[in-house]
């Protein structure tokens, strides 16, 4: 199970933002250097706790909540399918100017703009299998390895079926007469590893 997951749009991200995106391979969004980003790390666990609800788009029956950081506003809203706290805006709050922040939330929910695509839920897939998934499962097949090397006699097999669906198979076969042994770790699909 992967925890609660702090991301933004490519949307925001890009137009709001003003930062490019990152390869999901390599760095996730969230993690970017900017002070919205930070803040949205912050809230992710606990969203939407502590938070305000904003109130323009709760009367059109979207439930976004309010980032705050300094004079700027945020548009968080919480994909509780997905796990996942999206920043989907960020701009200047005005005090009820036309140009304010909470209007300009408004017009991008309203222009079907606000929410995520599935890009970008396919972004945080990626991010997810790379920067959570795999590092965790690299670590079980590390202990597999070194709980086949005290005992073996015995084949560890284990299970991934999270986002990769993969199973290992961990053996230590004898090499020669000098106490040598060779691991023999095998992925297999998960479904071929059954037949």
């Amino acid at each position: 199970m992967i925890a609660r997951w702090p991301s933004v749009t490519a949307r925001c991200l890009t137009e709001d933002l003003n930062l490019r995106l990152p390869d999901p391979q390599v760095q996730r969004r969230a993690d970017l250097d900017h002070p919205a980003l930070q803040e949205l790390r912050r809230l992710a666990p606990s969203t939407p706790q502590g938070q305000k609800a904003i109130a323009q788009l709760h009367d059109h029956g979207f439930h976004g909540f309010r980032l705050r950081f300094s004079n700027h506003r945020g548009c968080t809203w919480h994909d509780g399918n997905e796990d996942i706290v999206w920043l989907l805006a960020y701009a200047l709050h005005q005090g009820g100017d036309e140009d304010d922040c909470y209007n300009y939330f408004e017009d991008l929910y309203s222009s079907q703009l606000l929410t995520p695509i599935n890009a970008d839920v396919q972004a945080v897939r990626l991010e997810q299998l790379f920067h959570a998934q795999v590092p965790r499962f690299g670590k079980e097949v590390a202990g597999a390895i070194q709980d086949a090397l005290y005992s073996p006699e015995v084949v560890v097999e284990l299970d991934n079926e999270a986002l990769l669906p993969v199973k290992v198979r961990v053996a230590v076969e004898p090499v020669d007469e000098e106490e040598l042994v060779e691991i023999v770790v095998a992925f297999f699909h998960s479904t071929a590893l059954d037949h």
